[in-house]
């Protein structure tokens, strides 16, 4: 993997989570692909977030910005982050949840 701000965001959250029990999976994208998903998802309890991971000056596109509307909508659960402080944030906000 190339070393540039979002990848290093991409592993830094991939590793928290690992050590964290939860199951990780990177969303391959190119043709076919539903357009805007989220770089992975990780599952722990039931519980399945689909995240995006962005460098500090990342902003999410149109089409991403899309796909978390329709996901929410459907009950699920998104998260843009910047670092394993957001996800840390997310999971003390939904303790008990999973």
């Amino acid at each position: 993997m190339k070393k540039t701000p979002e990848n290093n965001v991409k592993k830094e959250i991939k590793d928290y989570l690992k050590l964290n029990g939860w199951f990780v999976r990177h969303n391959l994208q190119g043709i076919g692909c539903y357009k805007g998903m989220p770089d992975m998802k990780a599952t722990k309890n039931g519980i399945t977030i689909e995240i995006e991971c962005k460098s500090k000056e990342g902003d999410q596109s149109d089409k991403q910005r899309e796909y978390e509307q329709d996901l929410v909508e459907h009950g699920g659960h998104y998260l843009v982050v910047r670092g394993y402080e957001d996800i840390k944030r997310w999971e003390e906000d939904y303790r008990g949840s999973y």
